[in-house]
């Protein structure tokens, strides 16, 4: 993401980083819905005086959530025109039915990180970065299914670990 975002962000941290409402082109390509801020935050009174956003939930809380009205997919062909379809949505796997006449660059904002695999029609495909931050994988022409799977194998090791040390200790 430090090679997406530009000087205009400001980071509070490795992973929280502020937006501003002006900036809709970046909120659009993050795929932003939401933005969480206190009333003590730099960003609450520009979110609140924005068009673009609105307040929701409890005005007594703590924590104010502001709804994008405009927010994008965050899915979807490069410049091809074609159809797309989400069909499942989990954690660890993201399914679409997708048609194209020319085929093409199918994207997904969803950041590339190791354990990330993608196939179309059942088959394996080089999974490639695009806009330095997210997935993306060369489609051909006409109707096919993309699956993005997210598979850790450091995950799956720390899983039978732990579980080795409960029955060990458990015992």
């Amino acid at each position: 993401y430090l090679h997406l975002l530009d000087d205009g962000v400001r980071f509070r941290g490795s992973w929280a980083f502020d937006i501003g409402p002006d900036r809709k082109e970046l909120l659009q390509l993050l795929g932003v819905r939401y933005f969480v801020t206190t009333r003590d935050g730099p960003l609450y009174s520009p979110y609140l005086n924005s068009p673009d956003f609105r307040p929701i939930g409890s005005s007594t809380s703590y924590y104010r959530v502001f709804e994008y009205l405009h927010p994008q997919q965050t899915f979807g062909w490069e410049s091809v025109p074609g159809t797309v379809d989400l069909t499942g949505w989990t954690p660890e796997v993201r399914i679409f039915k997708v048609s194209s006449q020319t085929g093409g660059r199918f994207v997904l904002h969803e950041q590339l990180f190791p354990g990330w695999q993608a196939a179309i029609d059942g088959r394996g495909v080089n999974l490639e970065r695009w806009r330095g931050a997210f997935q993306s994988v060369s489609v051909p022409s006409g109707e096919h299914e993309i699956r993005f799977r997210f598979h850790s194998q450091s995950l799956r090791i720390g899983a039978w670990i732990s579980l080795s040390s409960l029955l060990v200790f458990g015992l």
